[in-house]
């Protein structure tokens, strides 16, 4: 998250793919997949930041537990999808 808050997104997301492989089915790894995302969007790369958004809802899928992620995910790709696709 440093890196991240430092704007080095490419940094910040190595770092995230980190965690992601380190703990892949975790609440821990949805959310890093969620800062991926936002990475993506503050560099401004809408179709990777919308795939990555369809990767969170896809993994967390019905799991309560995740639903606050995957509401996230959904809203930031419904704006992504209507507003820069």
């Amino acid at each position: 998250m440093q890196k991240f808050d430092k704007q080095e997104y490419e940094e910040a997301i190595e770092g995230f793919k980190r965690v992601i492989e380190t703990y892949p089915n975790s609440y821990t790894a949805i959310a890093a997949l969620c800062n991926v995302g936002m990475a993506y969007e503050n560099m401004k790369r809408w179709k990777q930041a919308a795939e990555v958004y369809d990767q969170v809802i896809t993994k967390a899928g019905k799991n309560p537990s995740y639903a606050d992620a995957a509401d996230f995910a959904r809203e930031h790709h419904r704006w992504i999808r209507e507003n820069r696709l």
